[in-house]
């Protein structure tokens, strides 16, 4: 499964949210070196997008999603936190 397929069937995105969150991720390695840690993208394993029909019905992850890492950066300026790779590969 890639990067994209991975996001499109963990939540409601289309392609130009995929855009957008590679933009983001184009990024990272600044942000991680400045904050001087790992960043880690996560997203719901199962996720409920809202049909409209209540008002108060959300969208969002299920009580019991669990979370999967969809990228991962390291900081090249002090140590890693994770020495082995979370990301998950199906």
């Amino acid at each position: 499964m890639s990067f994209a397929e991975g996001i499109l069937s963990a939540c409601d995105f289309g392609p130009g949210d995929i855009e957008r969150v590679h933009l983001i991720m184009g990024e990272w390695q600044i942000i991680s070196d400045i904050a001087q840690s790992d960043l880690v993208l996560w997203f719901p394993t199962d996720y409920v997008v809202a049909d409209g029909t209540s008002p108060d019905a959300v969208s969002g992850p299920r009580e019991t999603s669990t979370f999967a890492a969809f990228a991962h950066v390291r900081p090249s300026n002090v140590r890693t936190l994770f020495h082995h790779d979370i990301i998950d590969h199906d």
